[in-house]
């Protein structure tokens, strides 16, 4: 037996040989499924990752446009509230209509002052932050005065009420007029008005 196995070592070193590479063929088969599938999985959770990246820029883009609009609507709201016959108007209006006048224009800026759109914005702030100043020195310099005001009382009113319009209309100018969000009339953005206008 013993010299039947040494004369035919080599047919059983031969079969060895084989059943090891025929192993290590398999063993490279099964690791390259291993990788496809990894592959296929990593691209997955890239796609995944891609898509929930692109959700969350959506959300903050609305996020944004919605602060955007509830700030201007403010500033057109503390337009609105002035004379329309002019700022200088507001001499001519009784006192306790003077008093409310500011009042009103001072919880407008108020509401805003915690806007995200506003904040990134310094010197937009900085004039909103003095319009609200304005707005509340001269709501309690009113209440103290004595009725009818003078001439320079009146003078003064109407200084701060112009101050307050200017620095609104500065964050008017910066954040609405220079925007890409949306026309300050409200209608589409410049940028599509012109690639339509070029393609007619």
């Amino acid at each position: 037996m013993i010299e039947w196995l040494q004369s035919n070592k080599v047919f059983f070193e031969t079969i060895a040989a084989t059943l090891l590479s025929l192993m290590a063929i398999i063993v490279a088969v099964v690791q390259i499924i291993i990788a496809n599938k990894q592959n296929t999985l990593t691209e997955i959770q890239t796609k995944i990752a891609q898509h929930q990246y692109e959700r969350e820029e959506r959300l903050l883009k609305i996020e944004a446009t919605a602060n955007w609009g509830e700030l201007r609507n403010s500033m057109w709201g503390i337009i609105d509230l002035f004379p329309p016959s002019g700022i200088e108007t507001i001499r001519s209006i009784p006192q306790e209509y003077q008093i409310s006048l500011f009042k009103k224009v001072r919880l407008m800026l108020d509401s805003q002052i915690k806007n995200p759109v506003l904040i990134e914005n310094e010197q937009c702030l900085g004039h909103w932050r003095n319009a609200i100043s304005t707005a509340k020195t001269i709501s309690f310099i009113i209440e103290k005065l004595n009725v009818p005001a003078s001439q320079d009382q009146q003078d003064h009113i109407v200084a701060s009420a112009i101050g307050i319009s200017e620095d609104v209309m500065y964050v008017w100018s910066e954040i609405v007029l220079n925007s890409d969000e949306i026309s300050a009339t409200g209608g589409r953005p410049m940028e599509k008005k012109d690639k339509k206008q070029e393609v007619q």
